[in-house]
C-alpha cells in the first residue's frame, strides 16, 4: 500500500501485488466501506492469466489506486470470493 498526497485533503492510495511476468496479472479494487470514523477498508481482488491466452513475455507490476479523504486510515483487505 502507497499513500501518495494529492491535495492538503485527498491521498491517493495505491495497491501493488509485486512484479509478474506478464500483463495477464491484475489486481482491482471491488470496493471500499468506510467502518469506524476515521478509517476505508480498500477490498481488492487478483486476477491471474487466462490459461487459453498468449501474452508477451514482459515484467509488469499491477496496480490500482483509489482517492480517499486525508484523514481516513487506509486497509487493504482481500474480497472474499462468492
Amino acid at each position: 500500500v502507497d499513500i501518495s498526497p494529492v491535495t492538503d485533503e485527498v491521498n491517493k492510495v495505491t495497491l501493488s501485488w509485486g512484479t509478474k511476468p506478464n500483463p495477464g496479472y491484475a489486481i482491482t479494487i471491488s470496493k471500499v466501506e468506510f467502518t469506524e470514523p476515521e478509517r476505508a477498508i480498500i477490498f481488492y481482488e487478483l486476477q491471474y492469466p487466462d490459461p487459453d491466452k498468449m501474452y508477451p513475455q514482459v515484467i509488469v507490476e499491477p496496480t490500482a489506486s483509489v482517492y480517499l479523504d486525508s484523514n481516513l486510515v487506509p486497509e487493504a483487505r482481500m474480497a472474499e470470493n462468492k
